[in-house]
């Protein structure tokens, strides 16, 4: 870890831009698929993927911004003081990660029996919420960048850890109550095997990631890993938001064509629990 803070910086920015602005264009295409496919969908589910195209290409462009004011401006000159352009990627990465957990907390409300899960997870997800605003907020008067780093670390460890541990409860909690709605019969139970693996691949990329930041920066400090990871995170919840959408189609498409002794799995054998998975009401 023998960077110069020039490297770890500027370098983490530079690569941060280039992974956001890769995840930027694959939720652009996502997001373009995604209103062709499901018009129908409800318009709180349409305009909250809007929503989230719009903070992504805010993201990509105030981190471009960051980059050329380094890299063109001042080039030469370790940045010293934040400007608010240097403090929104906590902030985008919060309102992504918060808007999509409460759409996937509104789906496992819909999918489980017990209201204790999702009101854990609401009050997790709040927490993080609140975190994020506090870093943001204190990166806005206390300007100076590295000074900033004592006093942020219990905040932003305390936000990835709630982060990471709302997506890993949301995960298993679907997978454990997509378990109890299995039927024994082998044509549906595949199917209920497919939605937990969709929910398990959902929360895990961001967890590794949210994790990889938090590590990091406890024991290194504003560091080129915890940059690059942090920066298309954002992003990568959009991403996973927008898969799970259109996974409909791929399972709607399964369960058409699935057999089993030449008998086609359809919709409505499957378990009513499970069966909600496919609407967005």
């Amino acid at each position: 870890m023998g960077m110069s803070k020039f490297e770890n910086l500027y370098g983490g920015f530079l690569v941060g831009l280039v992974l956001s602005a890769i995840v930027f264009g694959v939720v652009t295409v996502q997001a373009w698929l995604y209103y062709c496919t499901y018009p129908k969908d409800s318009p709180v589910a349409r305009s909250s993927v809007g929503f989230l195209w719009l903070v992504q290409a805010f993201q990509v462009v105030t981190v471009a911004y960051v980059v050329y004011d380094a890299g063109i401006m001042k080039f030469g000159y370790l940045l010293e003081d934040t400007k608010w352009y240097h403090t929104m990627y906590p902030l985008v990465t919060t309102i992504s990660s918060v808007t999509v957990q409460f759409y996937f907390i509104h789906r496992l409300r819909k999918l489980g029996q017990s209201e204790w899960v999702p009101l854990l997870l609401t009050i997790m997800t709040l927490a993080q919420l609140a975190m994020g605003l506090v870093i943001c907020i204190h990166m806005n008067i206390n300007h100076g960048i590295y000074n900033l780093i004592p006093i942020l670390k219990p905040f932003l460890i305390a936000w990835l850890t709630i982060e990471a541990g709302s997506d890993v409860i949301i995960a298993f909690s679907m997978c454990y109550f997509l378990r109890k709605s299995c039927t024994g019969f082998r044509s549906t139970d595949s199917m209920i095997r497919v939605l937990m693996i969709y929910a398990i691949n959902t929360g895990m990329l961001t967890t590794v990631m949210a994790m990889a930041v938090m590590f990091t920066y406890t024991f290194y400090g504003l560091h080129f890993v915890n940059l690059i990871f942090l920066l298309p995170l954002g992003g990568v919840y959009t991403a996973s938001l927008l898969s799970n959408l259109h996974s409909r189609s791929t399972l709607q498409r399964r369960l058409r064509t699935v057999e089993e002794h030449g008998t086609s799995i359809h919709l409505s054998r499957l378990p009513p629990k499970v069966r909600v998975y496919f609407t967005l009401d």
